[in-house]
């Protein structure tokens, strides 16, 4: 029976908050640019204005690969452009409270995180008392001929040097990664790119105690025609995968995209796939997109992506297709977004 001096049941109020790494640095600086900002809320018809964003001076040399996920107990990763002269290999773990502010919390150190270019937090529970924290992160580096996928676990360490407690080894080249559940998704960027699905991997972070892990892929979903393949979100309320693509015409002019697939979960083997819908043309403003968010609620209703040619974050309906303008577009002070993460629930 309910006591009466209860509070009265209140409805749960939704939550849009995005995050956004820029990428702009300058050496030797004594005070440098925001490269860390929180814009929210994102799901309102009209957007915030430049003039309520929260910013932060992190310690990247140049923001690159953000991300957040509630199940971090409001943690951010950044990792660093590492641009020459400027190497930083180093992921910057960050603290967000309830109301967007940001402070530093811990860094991962290690000299192989000199191209981090996507990064996935999960906790995998493994039976009735395994309950373990990691932090996957994908890596190109410029100096090593092969891609890795690290994962670091309980990536909170503020020590000088952070070992991954298990590596995996990649025969091609990645870009974003994303998961659900149990599976993992890996952007395979270049001409005829894809998706590498590794299904049931996460266990397996659990279930293994050497530190070396040699899974193959599952299954690869090739995406017939694409170029630049790079940013990648999935909601699996709705089944809607999404991509972020680009061309280079002449080495001037870029042309970008977004390349949406519904029914994602249906495809469960080796394939070519064709977008379901795809976002593109001179009103859409992409020109370079590198990284996307989709709303991952059953009523989330936009798509956003950071365009690094533009210098804006676009805003688009989840519906949307063809030559269609942007809903809203966000500007950090003409900085470059490099890379978003979006909190929706």
């Amino acid at each position: 029976m309910r006591d009466d001096d209860e509070p009265p049941i209140r409805d749960i109020k939704s939550f849009s908050r995005l995050y956004v790494s820029t990428s702009d640095y300058q050496a030797g600086a004594s005070t440098n640019f925001e490269n860390v900002w929180v814009v929210d809320p994102v799901d309102e018809d009209q957007l915030p204005s430049e003039s309520t964003f929260k910013k932060y001076v992190s310690a990247a040399k140049g923001g690159k690969t953000i991300h957040f996920s509630p199940l971090s107990d409001g943690l951010i990763f950044q990792s660093s452009m590492n641009t020459p002269g400027t190497m930083d290999t180093t992921i910057n773990v960050l603290s967000v409270d309830i109301r967007g502010t940001i402070g530093s919390r811990a860094k991962l150190s290690n000299r192989k995180l000199d191209n981090v270019r996507g990064m996935y937090y999960t906790v995998v529970n493994s039976g009735t008392n395994t309950s373990n924290a990691f932090l996957l992160a994908l890596n190109k580096s410029d100096t090593i001929p092969d891609a890795h996928l690290y994962a670091f676990l309980r990536p909170t360490s503020s020590g000088f040097y952070s070992k991954p407690r298990f590596q995996t080894t990649l025969n091609y080249v990645p870009w974003g990664i994303t998961g659900h559940e149990n599976d993992l998704f890996i952007v395979k960027t270049g001409d005829q790119g894809g998706v590498v699905v590794y299904k049931n991997f996460l266990p397996a972070l659990n279930d293994r105690v050497d530190s070396v892990l040699n899974v193959n892929p599952t299954f690869t979903l090739t995406v017939d025609g694409s170029r630049n393949l790079r940013g990648i979100s999935y909601s699996p309320s709705k089944d809607i995968l999404v991509l972020t693509d680009y061309t280079v015409v002449q080495g001037t002019t870029f042309e970008g995209r977004v390349l949406i697939f519904e029914n994602f979960s249906s495809h469960t083997s080796t394939q070519t796939l064709t977008p379901t819908r795809v976002i593109s043309g001179n009103a859409t403003m992409l020109k370079q997109p590198m990284d996307i968010a989709i709303d991952p609620r059953e009523d989330g209703k936009y798509l956003y992506v950071a365009d690094i040619e533009t210098k804006r974050v676009l805003r688009f309906l989840i519906s949307d297709q063809g030559n269609v303008a942007p809903t809203g577009v966000l500007n950090f002070n003409n900085r470059t977004p490099m890379s978003l993460s979006l909190d929706a629930r």
